[in-house]
Order: C-alpha cells, then sequence, then structure tokens
C-alpha cells in the first residue's frame, strides 16, 4: 500500500514549527506554555506572534466589552519580560523567535503561519464579555484557518 504525499507533508513525524499568539492575557499565556512545551517534547520550533490592533478596530472592541480605551489604542502588552525569554532560551534554544506585527489577530496569525509553513496555530480560548458580538479571534481561527487550530482552554 502506497501512502499518498501531498505538499503540506515536508517528511518529518510531529509538528516541525508552531506557530502561537500571545497578547498578554491569561488565555494567550496558556497557549505560549502550551506551545513551549510541545515544541520542547517535538523538538519543534516556535515563532511567537504579537498583534498590535489597528486604533479604530481597538475602539470597536472597547465599545463592545465596555472597556476604556488607552491612548494609541489596544496593543499586545509586555508578556515577554527578561525571565520569559530566558527561560525561553533554555527549553528551546535557538529554536522560537518573536514576530510583532499589527491588523486583525485571526489574519495575521495566519498569514504568518502560511510564512513559516507552520504545522499548526495555538491560541487560547476568548474569555472576552463582547466576543459573542463581535466574534472571538479563537472562533474566527477555527471557522476559517487553513493551518490546524489548537485551542488550550
Amino acid at each position: 500500500m502506497s501512502i499518498p504525499t501531498g505538499t503540506f507533508e515536508i517528511g518529518r513525524d510531529g509538528p516541525g514549527v508552531l506557530v502561537v499568539g500571545l497578547d498578554g492575557t491569561d488565555p494567550s499565556r496558556d497557549a505560549l506554555a502550551y506551545a513551549v512545551g510541545m515544541a520542547r517534547r517535538e523538538g519543534s520550533s516556535l515563532v511567537i506572534v504579537r498583534v498590535g490592533v489597528p486604533v479604530s478596530a481597538a475602539a470597536a472592541v472597547a465599545a463592545a466589552s465596555g472597556t476604556v480605551l488607552p491612548p494609541g489604542g489596544l496593543m499586545a502588552d509586555e508578556a515577554l519580560t527578561p525571565e520569559n525569554i530566558s527561560a525561553l532560551d533554555e527549553l528551546l534554544p535557538g529554536r522560537w523567535r518573536l514576530v510583532e506585527c499589527t491588523g486583525e489577530p485571526g489574519a495575521e496569525l495566519e498569514r504568518v503561519a502560511r510564512d513559516v509553513r507552520a504545522d499548526a496555530i495555538v491560541v487560547g480560548r476568548s474569555r472576552n464579555p463582547g466576543r459573542h458580538l463581535l466574534g472571538s479571534v479563537t472562533s474566527r481561527l477555527v471557522r476559517r484557518a487553513n493551518h490546524p487550530v489548537i485551542v488550550v482552554p
């Protein structure tokens, strides 16, 4: 029996590259912890993506969730402290990098995943009360992404 080969399979067992979204929320930190553990166990590379939300989109999110918009819009917070960077260097020496971009988070995660030929996108489950009105990044990725999406509770 021959096994059909496709363009997605690149000759290895397990994931070669994982993309994880990090926005400073607890669910995104949980997703990062999961992705780091998976990358360490599987010998994978990890691409951490921080997406700054443009001011117009940030205003809509703030209005829907009832939060006060900080000057300049909603940007990913500084979740990568020197201690976190040191831990990443220890756990994944030379196998991780940070990509920062601005745009719609789901589209940017998918774009980065496509650019790096990722095997999966790892995201945290949304806990935003406004997600029902606007839809969460996680639910949009699950419905529309061209890559497998791992949702960490």
